[in-house]
């Protein structure tokens, strides 16, 4: 997305409403994994919830740690 798309998106207030495609979270400890899967939903990236617990080692324990998290937002 260019700095220009960006600002003609924006309402006259200044808000900006973005297209997440939200998809719930499916148990009690995937919140991490599914957070950023909907965040990255926003860039038009599809990765699955399961995919991205996967690359943040989530167990029923949740994930360990924010580290864990953000180098998947890249």
């Amino acid at each position: 997305t260019t700095v220009a798309s960006v600002q003609a998106d924006r309402k006259p207030t200044g808000e900006r409403q973005l297209d997440v495609r939200y998809e719930a979270q499916p148990n009690f400890y995937y919140c991490g994994p599914a957070a950023a899967r909907n965040a990255l939903s926003v860039q038009g990236k599809a990765i699955s919830v399961d995919a991205m617990a996967k690359e943040m080692r989530t167990t029923e324990n949740g994930t360990d740690s924010i580290n864990d998290i953000t180098p998947i937002l890249n």
